[in-house]
């Protein structure tokens, strides 16, 4: 059997890698969101480009890219 102070730093070792296996999965997580946002903000813009093309258009008065503020559209 491991003397006390080989136990103390073995489980110290573990915890620390279990802290930073943690860490990692949060920020995979973060990332993954953000890429599931960013592919279907794209694929939003995407369907309106092709909806323009096609006659239903939309005039954003205030831009599509100010999404804090109310937007006004006119439509054909």
């Amino acid at each position: 059997m491991p003397c006390m102070r080989t136990q103390v730093r073995e489980r110290s070792r573990d915890a620390h890698r279990h802290k930073l296996e943690e860490e990692v999965a949060a920020a995979a997580a973060v990332g993954a969101g953000g890429f599931a946002f960013h592919e279907h903000h794209e694929k939003k813009e995407a369907k309106e480009e092709e909806e323009e093309s096609h006659g239903k258009k939309h005039h954003h008065l205030f831009g599509r890219d100010d999404r804090s503020r109310a937007r006004v559209c006119i439509y054909n």
